[in-house]
């Protein structure tokens, strides 16, 4: 055997150890630890449904009321601002408020356009709103006096009904008599969950007659009459031409 046959001969001998102690290298020294488990998912939280919070029908109704003076205020602004100037309408107003606020102060100012007039009081003391609005020379002519709720500054607008105009009185009588006779109405009432009172303030003017509701009754109960109080209002004629008017109107459940 020469030289170059032992070197190949000894080279494969190396290689073949090689592999063997490489093998030997990957067989597992013991048993082999058994897979983790997996991880449990985090836990799905299920939606429920919530029931909405109670109802309180005295916060509704302020919230009612506080949205009907807004209504009025902006819808005569609107009126204020379209009109033409009327100095007729002015001179029929300012004696009223001369004899409600006699003095030097506050001083005010009330211009009118159509029989739409803005009244505007400076330093007004507290409660000017009420005591205009229910100054009897000021019912005796306006059809609606609404005061700003929101504005910082003493403003109101009164709408003065036309000259010689019939009183609304009668139509608000007609509402009130048909409501109290109502076989379904008192089917309402007696169907309510717990004793209260449902009540409205009509208002009867050259729009129409519109309410606003009141009361300690269950939200049902009252829903169930003011369904009922507004076809009787669909079906109550007014004049075109009519002095405004307003009523109470009170109801108990039984």
């Amino acid at each position: 055997m020469n030289r170059k046959t032992v070197a190949l001969a000894a080279a494969a001998v190396l290689a073949l150890g090689a592999v063997a102690g490489w093998l030997v290298a990957r067989e597992p020294q013991g048993p082999s630890a058994p897979d983790a488990p997996p991880r449990p998912a985090p836990p799905v939280e299920i939606a429920r449904e919530r029931p909405p919070p109670p109802v309180d029908p005295a916060q509704l109704d302020r919230q009612a009321q506080i949205n009907a003076s807004r209504d009025q205020f902006l819808s005569l602004r609107v009126a204020f601002e379209g009109g033409r100037p009327d100095e007729r309408s002015r001179a029929r107003l300012e004696p009223a408020l001369r004899q409600l606020w006699p003095g030097p102060a506050p001083r005010w100012s009330a211009p009118c356009r159509s029989r739409v007039c803005r009244v505007a009081v400076e330093q007004a003391p507290p409660g000017w709103a009420e005591a205009l609005r229910d100054a009897p020379a000021v019912r005796a002519m306006a059809d609606r006096v609404a005061p700003d709720p929101d504005g910082p500054e003493a403003v109101a607008f009164v709408l003065l009904a036309a000259e010689n105009a019939p009183s609304g009185a009668p139509a608000l009588e007609e509402v009130e008599q048909r409501l109290a006779a109502s076989s379904r109405v008192g089917e309402c009432l007696r169907s309510a969950t717990q004793a209260g009172t449902v009540e409205y303030e009509l208002f009867v003017d050259t729009t129409g007659i519109t309410y606003v509701r009141g009361g300690t009754a269950d939200v049902a109960t009252q829903t169930c009459v003011e369904d009922q109080l507004a076809e009787i209002i669909n079906t109550t004629a007014t004049p075109a031409k009519v002095k405004s008017e307003s009523r109470r109107i009170s109801l108990r459940t039984r």
